[in-house]
């Protein structure tokens, strides 16, 4: 608790002499003869528009194809097929780079060689 007094001191020190700082830098710009007010803008050059949208927005049909695909899908990977491989979609490349065999990310994250002999 000794330690942090002198530190604290120190910023409130630095957070005064800033204040003072600024206040006479705006003096200073306010004591020139062209200059009435300062020109300032203090509204926010960011908006946004939080009303309801429209009755006419909304998400197209779904195609029919795709919930049937998915639905096949899910049946396969019930039924263990063999010939399904799921791939990570996002690879990392290793911090260094080696001639050796190539390799990849596995589902935990943890780094697996790769030897594929498929054609």
């Amino acid at each position: 608790m000794r330690s942090a007094l002198p530190f604290a001191t120190l910023i409130c020190l630095l957070v005064a002499l800033s204040v003072i700082l600024a206040g006479m830098a705006a003096n200073a710009a306010l004591a020139r003869d062209d200059v009435d007010s300062l020109d300032t803008d203090l509204t926010s050059l960011i908006s946004a528009d939080y009303s309801a949208d429209g009755a006419g927005a909304g998400l197209g049909r779904l195609d029919g194809r795709i919930i049937e695909a998915a639905r096949t899908d899910g049946e396969r990977l019930q039924a263990n097929a063999s010939d399904i491989e799921i791939v990570p979609a996002v690879r990392k490349l290793p911090a260094q780079t080696s001639n050796g065999p190539s390799g990849g990310f596995g589902p935990t994250g943890t780094w697996r060689k790769t030897c594929s002999s498929r054609s």
